[in-house]
């Protein structure tokens, strides 16, 4: 446990010392809560992707849904919410395809990604300061988005690339 540097409602900064090839070094680690991916796939094959406004970069991007596991949540638990909520869809399956550590030099937070198939569509309960259309696209299309660089959010590109490759053994 180190110095708390800041501390927020998403996110905490730390400092602490490490020992490093014999010398003590300051070192800087992000807190913040590990999150869930979710990759729905509808019955003809299309992926339901988000188009979401993020104030942070003042733009539209398109994302698959996802959010911070909550206290208490499992990862699972975690991507069926962030997929009603966001979506309004439920998962009859929801799979884990693999998890990764985004910015390990920075944080220690996993990131947790889920195939959601069997899918019912229902209501979304959109956060206050969420912005999402609903946009479905055939996994050809997503591709050629990540290609032309029209795809930007590298949880995303990660869990599209990924899926591209394993869909045969899924």
């Amino acid at each position: 446990m180190g110095k708390m540097l800041f501390k927020g409602p998403v996110f905490s900064v730390e400092e602490f010392d490490v020992l490093v090839a014999g010398k003590r070094r300051k070192f800087i680690r992000m807190l913040e809560n590990n999150s869930s991916i979710v990759l729905p796939l509808l019955k003809d094959g299309r992926i339901i992707m988000e188009k979401q406004y993020r104030h942070a970069i003042g733009r539209w991007i398109y994302e698959l849904p996802a959010g911070h596991i909550e206290k208490g949540e499992s990862p699972k638990e975690a991507a069926a919410r962030e997929l009603k909520e966001e979506t309004g869809y439920s998962a009859k399956s929801m799979n884990l395809l693999f998890k990764t550590y985004e910015l390990p030099d920075l944080t220690a937070a996993s990131r947790h990604y889920y195939i959601a198939s069997g899918l019912t569509k229902g209501k979304r309960n959109l956060e206050p300061t969420e912005q999402i259309d609903l946009v479905t696209l055939k996994l050809e299309k997503v591709l050629s988005m990540i290609d032309s660089g029209a795809i930007k959010d590298p949880c995303t590109i990660a869990g599209i690339l990924y899926y591209s490759r394993k869909r045969r053994w899924l």
